[in-house]
């Protein structure tokens, strides 16, 4: 199952500067009064900003953020609002990968690539 099909489509367009705590989405769901599935948001020129998942009203789960040109700003596994110990994926705004990483319980990254702007390699760190 894609990410994509994993989602329960709920549209809520953002300002630039909204936080993903600031406003709830409208159609949000609640578990024991606390905000509980899968959501996305987008940017207001229509381009999607966020795909994340809401358990105990944290964030919790895959996590895709987006530039607001379109292009993919960061992949990573949230666990209790902070990024979560895994694979982490970020990329510039033109669409090349930035760096890639596992990130250790300890928050030391593990066999990190870095590149450039161009996509050329900045700094590979194996450990």
């Amino acid at each position: 199952m894609t990410l994509d099909e994993e989602f329960e489509i709920i549209k809520e367009f953002v300002d630039k500067d909204e936080g993903l705590f600031k406003k709830p989405p409208k159609n949000a769901k609640y578990k024991n009064g606390e905000m509980e599935g899968k959501f996305i948001k987008y940017w207001k020129n229509g381009n999607l900003w966020l795909k994340y998942s809401m358990k105990n009203g944290q964030e919790d789960g895959p996590s895709e953020k987006y530039y607001e040109n379109g292009q993919l700003a960061q992949k990573c596994n949230v666990r209790e609002n902070s990024i979560a110990p895994g694979h982490v994926e970020e990329y510039w705004d033109n669409g090349q990968l930035k760096e890639k990483y596992y990130l250790k319980k300890d928050w030391s990254k593990k066999n990190s690539e870095r590149y450039n702007k161009d996509g050329t390699p900045f700094d590979i760190y194996k450990k």
